[in-house]
């Protein structure tokens, strides 16, 4: 293993391959996969070299390294552990994460079960309801459906007062910390008071977290005002005390979850609907398999497993419109070896490697046309193939991917039923937003009554 290298690197200078990464990510990605093949590396700021993976192939390797030879949770934490905690599952490895794991998945795949279905055709309805005749930044109003489903899976709705204002706080601190520029510049993290760029993110990080930790109290107290909720699950758990070393590690958890499940979700639900609007045959032939599959009848989790196109459009949304310009980042803790198709390579301990998905998923030699927006692609079975992994894979899929999906499909299904969605502008540009990529001006649509 001693004879191989690193694959090859960007020869743009460091300084400017920075810049393209902040401002146009994929493009760089794209121009790097083109000349470079599908494993490459960048020099973005920090020690370690960046190695990009774009196949499936070589990806797999990734996932199957033995225990130990790389980790997640420190170069997680690094990016977004300033703004929403370093002691939770996303920021954790070894023990303390499969721990985690093992508690909170089957919570949150019970959560997108019966229950949370209605609740989220409930609140999808009521939302469509304030919606209609009106032109709305949809990326702003997905990303609050979205965040509102949530608190409710977490806390309820018996303290409603309560679970708006920190849903309000939670967003605020959204758009200033994990939106903004800053969040991918640790080292710009300066506090220099509360009305400095950093110290009004900081204040506010604080605030939300203290109206976290009021509700974990109130919880507590009374919890018959919480019952049925994942918060009563984790306090009620028999290895609570093992699993959270305090409040500050649930406070953590939670402020990963409300993060991780609110800020990809909504802007997937918003790339859904700008995929709908934008192409009428799309649009139509979705509305015609809700018509013969749920007719007039209220939906539920029989209706979903049936909604095939449903499911082909929003894979192939994930596929075509990017959330992320990586995912399932690594840190190589001892050598790996890597094969691709340009040959075998070393990535040194101290390297941090990614999978691309999204430019992976503009390759003509795994997804014909990839241009070309084609749900019936999906039809075929490709969702169940390493090529369509937006939730990652291996030991540290997303834990909230059964959760995401069943979101997805219900305010997509309500929506269209019951209302039309027109896009304002005739082409949707791509922006970056935070470490995420997002519709450009917050994606503007015109909500109407239903085309049919």
């Amino acid at each position: 293993m001693s004879d191989l290298s690193r694959p090859p690197v960007c020869s743009l200078p460091t300084w400017k391959q920075a810049l393209r990464f902040r401002l146009d990510p994929m493009a760089l990605i794209d121009e790097c996969q083109a000349a470079l093949g599908e494993v490459f590396c960048l020099r973005l700021p920090g020690p370690e070299h960046w190695t990009f993976i774009t196949s499936p192939r070589v990806v797999r390797q990734l996932y199957r390294q033995p225990p130990g030879r790389v980790s997640a949770g420190e170069i997680h934490a690094r990016f977004l552990g300033s703004l929403f905690g370093t002691d939770a599952t996303f920021c954790l490895d070894g023990a303390a994460h499969r721990a985690r794991q093992r508690a909170l998945l089957p919570l949150l795949s019970q959560a997108a079960q019966d229950p949370g279905i209605e609740v989220m055709v409930e609140m999808t309805t009521r939302r469509l309801a304030r919606w209609r005749g009106r032109t709305l930044r949809m990326l702003d109003a997905c990303h609050r459906l979205s965040l509102d489903f949530l608190l409710r899976i977490l806390f309820g709705h018996r303290r409603g007062d309560a679970i708006e204002a920190l849903g309000d706080s939670f967003e605020r601190l959204s758009t200033l910390g994990a939106r903004s520029t800053l969040v991918a510049l640790p080292k710009l993290q300066w506090n220099l008071g509360r009305f400095s760029p950093w110290g009004r993110i900081v204040h506010q990080r604080e605030r939300t977290r203290g109206q976290m930790r009021a509700l974990i109290e109130s919880a507590r107290e009374q919890p018959e005002d919480f019952d049925g909720t994942l918060l009563i699950a984790l306090l009620d758990h028999p290895q609570h005390a093992a699993l959270f070393t305090g409040d500050d590690a649930l406070i953590d958890e939670l402020m990963n979850l409300l993060f991780a499940g609110h800020e990809t979700t909504g802007a997937a639900l918003a790339w859904c609907l700008e995929v709908l609007a934008a192409d009428e045959r799309i649009r139509e032939h979705l509305r015609d398999e809700l018509d013969r599959v749920v007719g007039d009848a209220d939906l539920d989790a029989d209706h979903l497993g049936q909604l095939h196109y449903l499911d082909a459009v929003i894979q192939e949304t994930f596929r075509a419109k990017p959330i992320g310009p990586f995912s399932s980042f690594r840190r190589v803790e001892e050598p790996i070896e890597l094969e691709a198709a340009t040959g075998r390579y070393r990535l040194p301990a101290g390297d941090v490697v990614a999978y691309s998905f999204s430019a992976m998923s503009q390759r003509p030699d795994l997804f014909e046309c990839p241009h070309a927006v084609r749900p019936e692609r999906f039809l075929g079975g490709h969702s169940t193939s390493q090529e369509w992994a937006p939730f990652g894979g291996g030991g540290r899929v997303c834990l909230g991917k059964a959760m995401a999906l069943m979101e997805l499909q219900v305010a997509l299904a309500t929506f269209m039923r019951h209302a039309d969605f027109a896009l304002v502008h005739s082409e949707t540009r791509i922006e970056r937003s935070g470490h995420l990529l997002a519709p450009a001006e917050g994606l503007p649509m015109r909500v109407g009554p239903a085309a049919h």
